[in-house]
């Protein structure tokens, strides 16, 4: 089905197995984030979680699930599921692939970036680029 990711048609290899599934997967992930967007603002706290949790097992390294699930938590005055989120999802990025979320999501959660943060997220100016280039126009 749509919403649960499964191939189309029975038989069908899953997403390698059919022409247009990559776009059909973007559409459900960008869907299921609205959808939590929409629950969330009219107050109905436990469709739009499960939007959210639902785009998340669609993509689980999508920030943007991990922060629809924070937001929902948050707008229900739940600080500690937030925080709690927050980590699990900052623990499977570091385990996964190294990395810690953008600074973004350390905002809506109220947490400070940590020097590995900063550090890793900051573009470092190369050495070749401070070394002064002859000008070919002085003689």
């Amino acid at each position: 089905g749509w919403v649960s990711g499964r191939a189309p048609l029975p038989g069908w290899a899953g997403e390698w197995g059919w022409p247009g599934a990559e776009e059909v997967a973007q559409l459900r992930r960008h869907a299921l984030g609205a959808m939590s967007v929409r629950m969330r603002t009219v107050g109905r706290f436990a469709h739009a979680m499960c939007a959210a949790l639902a785009a998340g097992r669609v993509e689980p390294l999508r920030e943007s699930a991990t922060a629809a699930v924070i937001r929902v938590h948050l707008a229900e005055g739940n600080q500690a599921d937030a925080q709690r989120e927050f980590r699990r999802y900052r623990a499977f990025l570091q385990r996964e692939l190294g990395v810690e979320p953008t600074a973004q999501l350390f905002e809506l959660v109220g947490v400070a970036p940590t020097a590995n943060h900063r550090a890793a997220t900051s573009v470092a100016r190369p050495k070749w680029a401070d070394a002064r280039r002859p000008n070919p126009l002085r003689t």
